[in-house]
């Protein structure tokens, strides 16, 4: 297992989820989405454009979280089998986009343009 302490959940958890079976990405997130209303149902009363928005609606954001800084993490998911391109815009209070890896070490600066492979998840942090 990787060693990421800061990550792990600590303390006491619950979640709900059901099953969704398909062959093809396109058609789980538009039937989560149907299902749910959203695509992130544990998201709760904040909207993600207090944080970002996205031009690209084959671009999924899959989870959302705060890391210790109070700065959003986003993983986002190409829905696609094939490459796109994604505008981000984010909002007034953040100025730099990071590319982070699973410890959430930047690991690079992001123009406001994302280019995901098919089917590819990418992980960004928004800071001051």
């Amino acid at each position: 297992p990787l060693f990421c302490p800061d990550l792990q959940c600590m303390g006491k958890n619950s979640a709900q989820f059901a099953l969704i079976f398909s062959s093809k990405p396109q058609t789980l997130y538009k039937t989560a989405e149907a299902f749910y209303g959203c695509v992130v149902p544990f998201w709760g009363n904040k909207k993600i454009e207090q944080f970002i928005s996205l031009d690209n609606k084959n671009i999924l954001i899959q989870a959302i979280k705060l890391d210790k800084e109070e700065n959003p993490i986003f993983r986002l998911v190409n829905i696609l089998d094939k490459k796109q391109v994604a505008k981000i815009k984010m909002h007034e209070k953040y100025s730099k986009i990071y590319l982070i890896d699973i410890c959430e070490k930047n690991l690079k600066n992001v123009t406001e343009k994302l280019e995901f492979e098919p089917n590819q998840i990418i992980t960004i942090k928004c800071t001051k």
